[in-house]
């Protein structure tokens, strides 16, 4: 399963390209896009970085910046349903490429947020912005969810042994690594 956005489907090509029999669909798991009046200019993080603060600041899970933006309780019910969809699949194994924001808002029920509410606070969109900085995730990691018979969900640590370490971006905080480049994960 790979996300609509191009990054996402030349990261799954190689995969894609190795298991040609698999069958390929593109699931609703694009990264979570906050910042809608910035799309089509060029810039830095530097230059975004006024307007991700104001955006956290706001605490306001129902705001939109713009047409091309999606608010924090969009991303959380996309997560949501991402989880359902995986728990459905009716297959042993299933491969999601996605992006890391993404992947933050659907393990917070998980591992950090406890059962997300249909209607999100403000204080809780705080909490999950401390758990988000808290959790690089690089390009390219893996994870792994395994979900038992009774609807819960063991989740892995998350994985970059496969990478070589020139490879290794997009954590967007602080590595926190042991020697084989793994972070460890809990069980809920």
């Amino acid at each position: 399963m790979v996300s609509p956005y191009r990054r996402a489907a030349q990261t799954a090509a190689p995969t894609v390209a190795r298991f040609p029999a698999v069958p390929r669909e593109e699931w609703p798991v694009q990264e979570f896009t906050y910042l809608g009046r910035l799309h089509g200019r060029l810039t830095t993080g530097a230059e975004r970085q006024q307007f991700r603060e104001a955006y956290w600041a706001r605490a306001d899970p129902w705001y939109a910046d713009g047409p091309r933006s999606e608010s924090f309780q969009g991303v959380l019910g996309r997560g949501r349903d991402l989880l359902e969809r995986l728990r459905g699949a009716g297959v042993p194994r299933v491969a999601v490429f996605t992006h890391a924001m993404f992947i933050r808002a659907t393990l917070w029920p998980l591992l950090g947020g406890g059962e997300v509410s249909a209607e999100v606070s403000a204080e809780e969109m705080r909490r999950f912005r401390a758990f988000a900085l808290g959790l690089p995730i690089p390009n390219g990691a893996l994870l792994e969810l395994r979900f038992g018979p009774g609807g819960g969900v063991a989740v892995g640590g998350i994985s970059t042994a496969h990478l070589p370490a020139a490879l290794l971006t997009g954590t967007h905080g602080p590595r926190a690594e042991s020697p084989d480049r793994r972070r460890g994960g809990r069980t809920r």
